[in-house]
């Protein structure tokens, strides 16, 4: 939501308006365009992918800012999306269309050692975006995104079959600009990153050998669904130390980490910034 600008409004830049698809797509070069047209329409297009900064990290030494010490190559992944927005005086909403393709993951897994993915998982995303000038220097803004992934057969795996899965991810936030100090900046924050809400995934497991010596092969349905749905709560503030420096404070929460049940953790970050 970076580029949505609402004359006397703060920009819209902290972590909770970021849709957590995007993040799908790590170390991605990217290609955005947007045209604005009358009455406050704005249409834009954008593409992301990974497999320069992968191409690039092969040719090199071992770069481990780009890549891990995985036993698996890492998926390559590619997103394209199309959004449409309209300006209604101090409101903007947005509607996006994406669609994302992963080879050898599912919504940024990669699984080995007998449960591979051997195919190529797309992913439709829906998202839904919204900002409203509250009053001058407060705005409010937010977006939900649904997706949907295609089920596909699994050949050569311990995983024979995944069925069409669904997810979700959103996030809203509060920015007030000028609240104490000239140019400083307040953000609230409440988001939940990319969790599935359904899915199956089916095993086709060896369980015994007959007096034959055949393998005795069973099938074993697992949901995808997560058990628990990760909330991120964040509170920040930035504020000019001078004409070219600033203090910038950041205390987190999150509920149900990484979508396991009653997992916790926190964050607490003291930055000093300085422009030279």
């Amino acid at each position: 939501l970076a580029d949505y600008h609402i004359d006397g409004a703060p920009e819209l830049t902290s972590p909770s308006f970021n849709d957590a698809y995007h993040s799908l797509v790590p170390v991605a070069s990217s290609f955005g365009v947007g045209k604005n047209f009358s009455h406050g329409v704005k249409i834009k297009f954008g593409f992301s992918g990974n497999h320069l900064a992968q191409t690039l990290s092969n040719q090199t030494a071992p770069n481990y800012i780009l890549q891990t010490q995985a036993t698996m190559s890492p998926a390559k992944v590619n997103l394209s999306n199309i959004e449409i927005s309209k300006h209604f005086g101090s409101t903007i909403m947005g509607l996006g269309f994406g669609n994302i393709n992963e080879q050898s993951a599912l919504l940024g897994t990669q699984l080995g050692t007998g449960f591979n993915l051997n195919n190529t998982s797309s992913t439709r995303v829906l998202t839904m975006n919204m900002a409203h000038k509250l009053a001058q220097d407060v705005a409010l803004a937010g977006y939900f995104s649904y997706g949907t992934t295609a089920g596909y057969d699994n050949t050569g795996s311990l995983i024979s079959n995944i069925s069409t899965t669904a997810s979700q991810a959103y996030g809203i936030g509060l920015v007030m600009r000028n609240a104490w100090n000239n140019s400083d900046r307040l953000t609230l924050g409440i988001s939940s990153p990319l969790a599935t809400t359904s899915g199956v995934m089916t095993l086709d497991l060896p369980e015994t050998v007959n007096a034959d010596g055949q393998v005795i092969r069973t099938k074993r349905e697992i949901s995808l669904a997560s058990p628990a749905r990760e909330l991120r709560t964040e509170i920040s503030y930035l504020t000019p130390m001078s004409k070219i420096s600033a203090l910038h404070v950041t205390l987190g929460h999150r509920q149900h980490v990484n979508n396991i049940e009653d997992e916790k953790g926190a964050l607490a970050v003291l930055s000093y910034r300085m422009q030279f």
